[in-house]
């Protein structure tokens, strides 16, 4: 990250997320840069940093970052389909996004599992 102009702030995250994040991308050869974010700690508070990273490494993080996110709901036997699942009371039935039993809209509970909707 020679070049000032090249770096691009990529997010502000949790200062131990940065430093795992920074730990994880330099193992794949990427070089990212993890400054505190003094102001948005208060008395108390979780300490953030802002992560910056060269322009053209920003496609790589971010598929790397979606290939953990992936991996962990794959581990939990959650996939993106059953976390985008809408409860629609327009319709006759709704799947759980939680459990994936399909019930009956006229009940705001999922049956299985309890998850309640509103």
């Amino acid at each position: 990250m020679d070049n000032a102009s090249d770096k691009i702030m990529i997010g502000i995250i949790g200062a131990s997320d940065a430093d795992r994040l920074e730990s994880r991308l330099g193992r794949e050869g990427i070089t990212i840069a993890t400054i505190y974010n003094h102001s948005s700690c208060k008395t108390g508070c979780s300490p953030s940093k802002e992560v910056w990273a060269h322009r053209d490494d920003v496609a790589a993080i971010h598929k790397m970052i979606q290939d953990e996110h992936l991996a962990a709901l794959a581990d939990l036997g959650v996939t993106p389909e059953q976390i985008n699942t809408v409860y629609d009371t327009s319709l006759a039935e709704a799947t759980c996004p939680a459990c994936q039993t399909v019930f009956s809209t006229e009940h705001k509970e999922c049956p299985d599992c309890g998850l309640i909707f509103s």
